[in-house]
């Protein structure tokens, strides 16, 4: 299986003039796959296929050649894997040649690398000479939030976030913190449900919020705070955690047993040792149940998943769970299978954590 990692660049290139060459502003998606197979003859097939055409339609985006229509508007055809847009629009160039007045613009120290530009489309222009003004003056400074910034440079509040996978922020070119922009970094909810050192991070909400009841009527809590990441969120909204002005010994995580849910908490336990937080490790009892508890819906072997792409290896991935499940892990994915996290109810939970205080009150 050819991944898009293995893209040959120098055929992105050629894609990219001959969408720039072509005489309609809007292009159809039959176009786009009719000029996407000419430059790539030995491209792979089926769902890849797609996962190229995207690659090298997000790459000409990046370049100003098309502009590639919102994700939650209506142009993309959503039944598709992945989804298409089912038409792009050609960014039209001048065909005049322009005075290239940025190679004798005085520019800011920081950015005097423009002038060395060989070209400089007309789209970036303004763009560029406010970042210098706003160099100038001192305006990144203070830092502050992206959006604003992205306002104040564009006048569109998303249109930075484009701009961050142009040329313009290619190696020793801008930088968001040149732009004196703050991290983003998404809320994470949490609650305090006893006095314990221990936190729990459930992945998703539905989860969280069963968690949560079954905990609040307990009289043992294994707890002190209960938390929901919110799917991919966690890996920087985990930065949230220092804020919290609570002891913090362990951060228990729980997720989706499927490679998105296993990729979220390995990036997540990184983050937390880059970060100087507690580490993150597998609630261990909860991912056990969790496979016991999918065999009372006839799929001991997980619910069937289309998503769940097939892959070679998957070692490195099923290393974050508990040994004992570790290979029936692999043999799920490579049957395109897995097991959400709602598989627990709050009868399992109860059950897990009851367990769990009886066997802690033996030991003692």
């Amino acid at each position: 299986m050819k991944m898009v990692s293995e893209i040959d660049k120098k055929r992105v290139v050629a894609f990219c003039q001959k969408l720039a060459a072509l005489p309609e502003k809007r292009i159809t998606l039959n176009k786009l796959r009719e000029v996407f197979h000419e430059c790539f003859p030995h491209r792979p097939r089926g769902t890849e296929d797609n996962d190229w055409l995207l690659f090298a339609l997000r790459e000409a985006d990046s370049r100003d050649i098309i502009r590639i229509p919102p994700s939650h508007g209506t142009r993309w055809n959503t039944t598709l894997n992945p989804p298409l847009p089912s038409s792009v629009d050609r960014i039209e160039t001048s065909k005049t040649l322009r005075n290239a007045w940025w190679k004798s613009f005085l520019w800011h120290p920081a950015i005097d690398w423009i002038a060395d530009l060989r070209v400089l489309p007309l789209v970036h222009e303004d763009f560029l000479k406010r970042v210098n003004a706003g160099l100038v003056n001192g305006d990144f400074d203070q830092l502050a939030p992206f959006k604003y910034r992205s306002l104040q440079l564009t006048r569109d509040e998303k249109r930075l976030q484009k701009l961050t996978k142009s040329i313009l922020f290619k190696p020793e070119r801008l930088t968001l913190e040149l732009l004196g922009c703050l991290p983003e970094i998404p809320l994470l909810v949490w609650e305090q449900i006893g006095l314990g050192t221990k936190m729990l991070v459930f992945e998703n909400n539905g989860a969280f919020t069963v968690a949560r009841n079954v905990l609040q009527g307990m009289k043992e809590q294994p707890y002190g705070i209960i938390a929901c990441g919110e799917g991919s969120a966690f890996i920087k909204s985990i930065q949230q955690i220092a804020s919290i002005h609570r002891t913090i010994s362990e951060i228990e995580y729980v997720g989706d047993i499927d490679p998105p849910g296993l990729h979220i908490a390995q990036l997540a336990s990184l983050s937390a040792k880059k970060e100087n937080l507690p580490q993150v490790v597998p609630a261990s009892a909860i991912y056990l149940a969790m496979v016991k508890a999918v065999k009372q819906f006839g799929e001991p072997l997980g619910l069937v998943d289309k998503h769940v792409k097939a892959r070679s290896d998957y070692s490195n991935l099923v290393a974050w769970l508990p040994l004992e499940i570790q290979e029936l892990a692999i043999k799920m994915f490579s049957n395109r299978r897995r097991i959400p996290e709602e598989v627990l109810g709050p009868n399992e939970l109860l059950n897990i954590w009851n367990s769990s205080n009886a066997s802690q009150w033996e030991s003692n």
